[in-house]
């Protein structure tokens, strides 16, 4: 419960910077990540929540986003990297698999778009477009469906 509500304090701002300009602040990205790393410091300290797998998590959702912009030519924001630390964070205390999850659901939720946008011409292959709400709209999924 508390991570979603995390998810929607910090998401709510950052989808609608992203959807407005493509950008989202340092305050927000960074924030989402250290407010992700106190609740599961408070749930390790409190609920015996496994701080090993939430830091791992963190480690797999960072590590693929940064491998993806390096890859990619930097065609992923440098903002979606640093969110995808807080997503790691919060998912990799629940369990990896939830990391994996939606690692999945976030490329799988962009890629339909992207198609859709590039089959209706609303969109070029050499544009880009928001990709925080599908970060954030397959995080809130994999919460709801756990």
């Amino acid at each position: 419960m508390a991570a979603a509500v995390l998810m929607l304090l910090f998401g709510v701002p950052a989808v609608l910077s992203d959807l407005k300009t493509q950008t989202i602040s340092n305050p927000l990205t960074l924030g989402f990540s250290a407010a992700s790393l106190l609740l599961v410091s408070f749930g390790w300290l409190l609920l015996e929540v496994p701080v090993a797998g939430s830091l791992v998590g963190g480690l797999i959702g960072f590590g693929s986003y940064l491998v993806l912009y390096f890859a990619g030519r930097r065609n992923l924001g440098e903002a979606d990297v640093k969110l995808s630390l807080g997503f790691g964070l919060l998912l990799g205390a629940s369990s990896l698999q939830a990391v994996v999850a939606w690692l999945l659901a976030s490329f799988i939720f962009a890629g339909v778009y992207a198609l859709v946008m590039l089959v209706s011409k609303k969109l070029t292959a050499k544009q880009s477009f928001a990709y925080a709400p599908f970060m954030f709209a397959a995080g809130l999924l994999v919460l709801i469906a756990r």
